[in-house]
């Protein structure tokens, strides 16, 4: 509200202050170019705790107006990491990135020790040579793909598989328990 203060709030939050306070998911979206080329977006409030609703809106909104891929999909991703379809922040369930570790970095040879709380999620990422994943404790994984479609995979303990490079996705655990898999990306060879 311009020209009012609200107590112990920062001016940069002024616009969601009042939905904040009263738990009413904010989304903006691309509403078009202001003069030169000036991004202008629509700020929509939806129901109380209804995060749900907002991110369907969203979609419905990406798929009605052509707007850049790549800003579709972050925003996309964004949201449900920050509050998965389904779920309600009320529930408590927010999403944090998983950890981490490059245990081996060579010319030929990338190894990565991913470990996963429950709710956590990669980001989304592109592959950029080809990999073998070895599912350490194993687990159950939401897969988001770059077109937003999301899908589940279990892994079993040991049970080695192999992607391509170009593979797009955020990878989230989907179960209740940690889970830890390695990553072995190939630098300098393809995987048959």
């Amino acid at each position: 509200m311009p020209g009012a203060t609200v107590p112990g709030a920062s001016e940069d939050v002024d616009n969601t202050n009042a939905q904040n306070i009263t738990r009413h998911p904010v989304l903006s979206v691309p509403a078009g170019r202001a003069r030169f080329g000036i991004p202008v977006g629509l700020h929509v409030a939806g129901p109380r705790l209804r995060d749900d609703f907002l991110l369907d809106f969203g979609s419905d909104w990406e798929r009605a107006f052509a707007w850049p891929r790549a800003e579709a999909r972050k925003l996309s991703l964004h949201l449900r990491r920050c509050s998965p379809r389904g779920r309600s922040l009320k529930e408590g369930h927010r999403m944090t990135v998983a950890q981490k570790r490059v245990a081996a970095n060579t010319d030929s040879v990338r190894i990565t020790i991913w470990t996963f709380e429950p709710g956590s999620a990669t980001d989304y990422h592109r592959h950029e040579f080809d990999y073998v994943v070895v599912p350490v404790s194993g687990g159950t994984f939401t897969i988001t793909a770059a077109d937003g479609v999301n899908s589940e995979m279990t892994q079993m303990p040991g049970a080695a598989y192999t992607r391509p490079a170009g593979t797009e996705h955020d990878v989230a655990n989907a179960g209740s328990v940690p889970a830890v898999f390695v990553e072995v990306e190939m630098k300098s060879a393809k995987i048959e």
